[in-house]
């Protein structure tokens, strides 16, 4: 047989009976195979190509052939090592191989091509889904690896890791999360932010130890730093611990800047120092060093415990008067003393005052001060004019504002007359007034109720008041609580200045009623044909009760300022007295017979009691009703009567007569310019400065004031007082638009 037909026959039978095998380092493996010589095993020396290929046919050679010449053959088997290099990327290839005798003709390509499978190893390595152990994965490797499946899912620590640079975490770049060497870029507008999504604390720590934590609450949340025992109670929302230690804060939004054992309990509070406790809304304690807790006393308050004293520097150009610090609005004069007002030079012809200031005039021309507006001043407020220029000084008033002016010079002389006011014509039966004459009420019979807030001035018909027989007023010291009495109908009370009134009792004759000074303390009286009765309340008039006394038909009633003095007047009768608030009367007559007692009096501490006869003189106690004299006044038709508080000032009217005064207690009289007039009703302030009385027996007339011990300037912007060079005075506010003088130096004129 030729050698071409062995060969072809060799070829034919050859068949690859082995596979690969993977060497442990590099890209070489061996291949086992197997090549009969016709239907025999080969044996001897034969040469092999191997070529590798990426399809089973046809092009597609991949890599360069290999050659093994002289490859030894064993009964059909022999082994040859191939390295076609990194051509094995994981997709199948197949191999190739041509055969010829050692050295001797052409090579002979075996079909079919021979797909490489893996080896067991290979295998188990493409089937690794679990953790592979350390002790089976060793070694560098030097080559790129690449993982782009989304599925890819890696565990474990990462420990002994290094060089890692990572471009994303959790599919976030690095702009995304907070780098130890900073961020760029990152924006809270833009969704960035350090923190929790849920609702955990944020904390901060220093050598293992907090040092700042971020707590939500319902509210804003609450920041606590410095040391571990600082906390904010449970409840609180915004609260803040700046620092320290041992501070909580129990109160919403309130606040610990640090310090040691402070506590913000209040809303809206603020501890500091030294165991300070703002223990109220609003309220800031600020505590020295001292080891002992300084606490706050009410809401919205300022405290400060600074054992080593308080020292306050300021610009002194805080304010137009160059005044660095207030208080309550007031200027703080640093450096002058308490009561001492700062002083400014006045080079100009005007000024506006302010109160606490002093002005020293300089300029050769008249200067004028114009008072502070009313509403801007407390009463106690002072102010003082120092004339030291030669032009002299003027100081001008307001609207609705007057001085006192009973130590100057009054140029004008109406003040020493009674001056009607503007109140109506009708037959007034009755008025009171506050302790300072400021507030006025006056009630006419078959008509209504009157009310002034500037001493009589002006006067307001009050609402629902009209066309009742009102017979009888009272007033509070302040001018806020009003009782009146109506003949026929019932008792009403005021408690707005009379601005509304309600229905008390129920309608009976009521003639008279009096009022403690802070119109808690009420009593009245009917004069029902000797048949009636004092009624006495403890209510400020909201409920009655009737006191058992002897006779009846009362007519006048008068109380001292705590109530407990009470002093009632009879028609064709006698006087009765109690001392203990009217639980008990004692009834007694000074008049030789009975009389018809029509006005009685009682000073503030109850010792000094008036009453008067009409007709019949005005008779006197000094010794709180235990005996009575009969004073100097004229026997007369006396009506009404007043007292001052010190009970050293009485006014007296008199029906179709005049009014006269007392300035010793009624010791001795003295008719006033008040003009003959059907006098019904008086009333006057508790120092007996400020007088008002009103016309209403036999005809309908007005209602006429005047300032008797302490006289005015002209109420308003007509008022004015003027000094010389070297003149001064000091004025204080005193309320109801009225100053009084507490020191003046020089010839003053009042106007």
């Amino acid at each position: 047989m030729s050698r071409s037909r062995l060969f072809q026959t060799v070829l034919i039978s050859l068949w690859l009976a082995g596979g690969i095998t993977a060497r442990a380092q590099g890209t070489a493996f061996t291949y086992q195979g197997r090549l009969n010589d016709g239907t025999n095993p080969a044996n001897g020396a034969y040469d092999l190509t191997f070529a590798l290929f990426s399809v089973s046919n046809g092009v597609g050679q991949v890599g360069a052939a290999l050659t093994n010449s002289a490859t030894a053959v064993s009964n059909g088997l022999f082994t040859a090592t191939l390295d076609f290099g990194a051509n094995f990327p994981g997709a199948a290839r197949w191999l190739e191989i041509g055969v010829r005798t050692n050295g001797s003709g052409a090579f002979v390509t075996l079909a079919p091509r021979q797909k490489i499978t893996a080896t067991p190893y290979a295998i188990t390595a493409g089937n690794i889904t679990g953790t592979l152990a350390g002790t089976n994965l060793a070694g560098a490797y030097t080559a790129a690896v690449t993982f782009n499946n989304t599925a890819n899912s890696f565990t474990g620590n990462g420990t002994g890791l290094t060089n890692v640079n990572a471009i994303t975490l959790n599919g976030v770049d690095t702009n995304g999360f907070w780098q130890t060497g900073g961020n760029s870029g990152i924006s809270p507008t833009n969704g960035g932010f350090l923190g929790t999504r849920d609702n955990q604390p944020v904390e901060f720590r220093v050598n293992n130890v907090r040092a700042l934590r971020l707590e939500p609450t319902a509210g804003a949340p609450n920041v606590t730093g410095g040391a571990s025992n600082n906390f904010a109670a449970a409840g609180s929302a915004g609260a803040v611990i700046g620092g320290g230690g041992g501070n909580t804060n129990g109160g919403n939004y309130s606040t610990v800047p640090g310090g040691s054992g402070n506590y913000a309990q209040g809303d809206y509070s603020f501890a500091a120092g030294q165991r300070a406790k703002a223990a109220h809304p609003g309220a800031f304690v600020w505590a020295d060093s001292q080891p002992a807790d300084f606490s706050s006393t009410a809401s919205n308050q300022f405290n400060l415990r600074a054992g080593g004293g308080v020292r306050i520097v300021t610009t002194n150009a805080a304010n137009t008067n160059g005044v660095g610090m207030t208080l309550d609005g007031v200027p703080v004069l640093v450096g002058s003393g308490v009561g001492v007002l700062a002083w400014q030079l006045v080079a100009g012809t005007t000024k506006q005052m302010e109160s606490h200031y002093g002005y020293i005039l300089t300029n050769s021309q008249p200067v004028t001060l114009t008072l502070p507006l009313s509403a801007s001043l407390n009463i106690g407020d002072v102010i003082r004019v120092a004339g030291g220029g030669s032009g002299g000084w003027k100081v001008a008033q307001n609207a609705g504002q007057s001085i006192l002016a009973g130590n100057f010079t009054v140029i004008s002389s109406s003040t020493t007359n009674w001056q009607i006011t503007s109140a109506p014509n009708s037959y007034w039966h009755s008025i009171a007034s506050s302790s300072d004459g400021g507030k006025l009420v006056a009630a006419a019979y078959a008509g209504g109720i009157y009310t002034s807030t500037n001493s009589g001035n002006t006067w307001t018909l009050a609402s629902g008041t009209s066309s009742r027989n009102w017979t009888a007023l009272a007033s509070s010291a302040d001018g806020t609580k009003l009782v009146a009495t109506v003949f026929g109908g019932a008792i009403y009370t005021s408690t707005d200045s009379g601005a509304f009134w309600t229905s008390r009792t129920t309608n009976s004759i009521w003639t008279c009623v009096a009022s403690s000074a802070d119109g808690t303390r009420l009593a009245a009286a009917i004069g029902d044909n000797f048949a009636g009765g004092i009624f006495i309340s403890s209510t400020s008039g909201l409920s009655w009760s009737l006191i058992p006394v002897t006779g009846g038909n009362w007519q006048s009633l008068a109380s001292s300022a705590d109530g407990s003095t009470l002093l009632a007047g009879q028609l064709l009768g006698t006087l009765a007295l109690s001392t203990d608030y009217g639980a008990t009367w004692t009834t007694f007559n000074p008049h030789s017979s009975s009389a018809n007692w029509s006005a009685v009096a009682v000073s503030a501490d109850g010792a000094r009691l008036l009453a008067a006869v009409q007709p019949g003189p005005i008779y006197m106690s000094t010794d709180a009703g235990v005996s009575w004299t009969t004073t100097s006044a004229p026997s007369t038709n006396w009506s009404a009567i007043a007292i001052s508080g010190d009970g050293s000032k009485v006014v007296a009217c008199v029906t179709d007569g005049l009014i006269y005064t007392s300035s010793n207690g009624g010791i001795t009289w003295k008719a006033t310019a008040s003009g003959v007039r059907g006098w019904a009703a008086l009333a006057s302030s508790v120092d007996g400065g400020r007088l008002v009385a009103g016309v209403g027996f036999n005809a309908a007339g007005g209602i006429y004031t005047l300032s008797a011990a302490q006289r005015t300037t002209t109420v308003g912007t007509a008022g004015l007082l003027t000094g010389g060079q070297n003149s001064a005075v000091e004025l204080q506010y005193a309320g109801n638009n009225q100053f009084v003088p507490i020191s003046h130096e020089g010839t003053i004129f009042a106007y």
